[in-house]
């Protein structure tokens, strides 16, 4: 793989993916609060969610400016 390539293969990259399944591993344990267990969740699922939006969006920016279309 080229730079440019892998440069684009990270940028576009699993976006959270091992965070929210860590969240929703946190649900199941019984030695942390509920509150807390569920405030982690929202904030990770709130993160996962900005970053498939904005990557998404400005992915196909990025494969013209890297001449890669």
């Amino acid at each position: 793989m080229s730079f440019k390539e892998v440069l684009f293969a990270s940028y576009s990259g699993l976006r959270g993916a091992v965070a929210l399944v860590l969240a929703l591993i946190l649900t199941e344990e019984e030695k942390v609060p509920n509150e807390v267990c569920y405030l982690i969740l929202f904030h990770v699922c709130g993160i996962v969610f900005w970053t498939l939006i904005i990557n998404g969006l400005t992915a196909g920016y990025l494969l013209k400016y890297l001449q890669l279309n």
